[in-house]
């Protein structure tokens, strides 16, 4: 570097070879320039030490000192589970390998997360509580607060950065609340539980109403089928003014079955008359009619069973018929209802439950800042960029010098 500097500064040679050494009378002009340099590189590093490593360690030591408000944290563990949860794959791969840890499926989990990350739920929870007074209590904490008229989509995020979420293989959710006090972080965490809840409670009504719509038209169809079916029914017997025309045919055939047992026995007596009476006699006369009697109501109530528009035949098909079709309605109702209530358990057998393992606690002590920490991590930061700055500005140098 010195045969450079010297060669730079060196007066113009009519020779081919290069002057190595300044002449007598450019030495001391070199030696000015040396310290003129000199001095330059000491006032940058002094700048480079002030400006990126002394002024960020001052600036950071101020702001977390006296600027800096206590933050508390609120913790709280909820688990989102069904009712009877599905195996997954991961489940079966596991019973298969021997595991006894259970595979946790976080699908119902990631819903409340995404919902609680969600700007439909910072403008429900804002509504629920005051959010912008919560996170703006503390005007002198620059940095942490939230800020006059702000928007929705900034509250959302502010509000992203106030809370953390973590998951294990248990699948309870350990979820975290900062705020500027311990009542207001937990009042927050109360409020995210409370508008989780309703929310899974609004997803499980919405399911249950896609799965339970199509159900219900069934149910309803088939009522209707049986309510008309009956009615029918109901108009035959009243017209027919008979609440069984079956019974009623039994009814006609027992009596005319004890009209033909009658009638043998009168044609028994008038034989056993004949035998010692003469036909003109008053008995045989008397048996002769009765048995004629007998027959001509036998052949009265055979034609109301089989003869005749009025038949019983005719009336009691009819019947049968309508009968039938209150029956096969009922049964299809009950088949209705059945379908229904198992839509009914399935549905409870898939809602999503959340339990709230531990409820939000009341912070007794603030957790940030951590004064000591986040000043040593900003002088750190510090060191490393001047570390950067430094070696960029060395490499500068060496090439121009």
């Amino acid at each position: 570097m010195t045969k450079a500097s010297n060669t730079a500064i060196g007066p113009a040679s009519t020779d081919s070879a290069v002057e190595v050494f300044p002449r007598e009378a450019n030495k001391h002009q070199y030696i000015d320039y040396r310290r003129q340099v000199s001095r330059t590189r000491k006032l940058v590093n002094l700048g480079m030490i002030l400006v990126c490593l002394c002024l960020p360690v001052v600036l950071g030591v101020i702001y977390y000192y006296h600027f800096a408000a206590d933050r508390y944290v609120s913790e709280t563990q909820v688990m989102v589970r069904r009712a009877t949860p599905t195996p997954s794959p991961a489940d079966l791969l596991s019973n298969l390998a021997g595991s006894n840890m259970p595979s946790v499926t976080n699908d119902d989990t990631g819903v409340l997360m995404e919902y609680w990350r969600s700007t439909s739920f910072v403008a429900a929870l804002a509504q629920a509580i005051d959010l912008r007074a919560i996170y703006n209590r503390e005007p002198d904490d620059f940095v942490f607060r939230l800020g006059e008229n702000v928007s929705d989509q900034e509250l959302n995020a502010y509000f992203a950065r106030r809370i953390h979420f973590n998951t294990g293989r248990s699948g309870i959710i350990e979820l975290q609340v900062q705020a500027f006090r311990a009542e207001d972080a937990q009042a927050i965490a109360n409020a995210m539980l409370a508008l989780g809840l309703e929310r899974i409670n609004q997803l499980n009504e919405e399911v249950g109403r896609t799965t339970l719509d199509f159900s219900r038209s069934e149910v309803a169809e088939a009522e209707e089928r049986v309510r008309a079916a009956q009615a029918q029914l109901t108009g035959f017997q009243l017209r027919e003014q008979s609440i069984d025309p079956g019974q009623t045919s039994a009814a006609i055939s027992n009596l005319v079955g004890g009209l033909e047992a009658e009638l043998a026995g009168s044609r028994a007596e008038l034989a056993q008359a004949l035998s010692y009476l003469d036909e003109s006699s008053a008995t045989v006369r008397g048996l002769q009619a009765r048995i004629s009697a007998i027959e001509q109501q036998i052949e009265i109530e055979r034609a109301r069973i089989t003869g005749g528009e009025e038949a019983m035949v005719g009336t009691l098909g009819e019947f049968n018929r309508l009968t039938l079709e209150v029956e096969l309605a009922t049964q299809a109702l009950a088949s209705s209802l059945a379908s229904f209530e198992a839509a009914v358990n399935e549905m409870q057998r898939q809602s999503v439950n959340m339990l709230v393992v531990s409820p939000p606690h009341l912070p007794d002590a603030a957790t940030y800042p951590r004064r000591a920490v986040d000043t040593a991590l900003v002088a750190l930061c510090a060191l490393m960029v001047f570390t950067i700055v430094y070696l960029f500005a060395s490499a500068i140098r060496d090439h121009m010098f």
